[in-house]
């Protein structure tokens, strides 16, 4: 990274799918991330209850931030938050440090609109993000953040079907 891209404004704080999250872009202001873990609570006779650890719950992120439309960013940064919720799939988000963090969806945009100019247009728009990490379809989070999973397993189901083939499916 160039001391110029950082002096910029242009390094970014956080990406998520093809959004970054920038000083030029969004800004947000705080991070507040909770991650729950799930416990079942089994009754016994005579005893306490115990509890089972049934593993990871619900991971949460919210992310509120203000963009100065005229200072930078333009105004089509929330409309582009809303695009990719939107279109309902999720998405690989790596912090400004280079950290991978899995997928996540958006479930939630706010906007708050202030200090019109002319036409109505805000000079201030605040925002609150709220994503979640999608785990249901966890695979390997490297590969799909290089894109190449779709196509491991595209290799992987041909060289099943060949198999198959070869051994007139007497292989399980």
């Amino acid at each position: 990274m160039s001391l110029l891209s950082s002096a910029s404004g242009y390094t970014p704080m956080l990406i998520l799918g093809n959004f970054m999250f920038s000083l030029n872009t969004a800004a947000f202001q705080e991070l507040e991330r909770t991650t729950e873990y799930r416990w079942a609570e089994q009754e016994r006779f005579y005893r306490d209850a115990a509890l089972q650890f049934l593993g990871p719950g619900v991971d949460r992120i919210s992310l509120p931030g203000v963009i100065y439309p005229s200072y930078k960013g333009g105004l089509a940064q929330v409309d582009k938050m809303r695009r990719m919720a939107g279109r309902g799939v999720s998405m690989t988000m790596i912090d400004g440090r280079g950290n991978l963090y899995g997928k996540w969806v958006i479930e939630s945009i706010t906007e708050k609109q202030s200090n019109f100019a002319f036409l109505g247009a805000p000079r201030k728009q605040e925002f609150s993000l709220s994503i979640r990490r999608e785990t249901s379809a966890e695979g390997n989070a490297i590969l799909d953040a290089l894109g190449v999973s779709g196509a491991v397993g595209a290799v992987r189901g041909a060289v099943g079907g060949l198999i198959g083939t070869v051994t007139g499916g007497l292989l399980p």
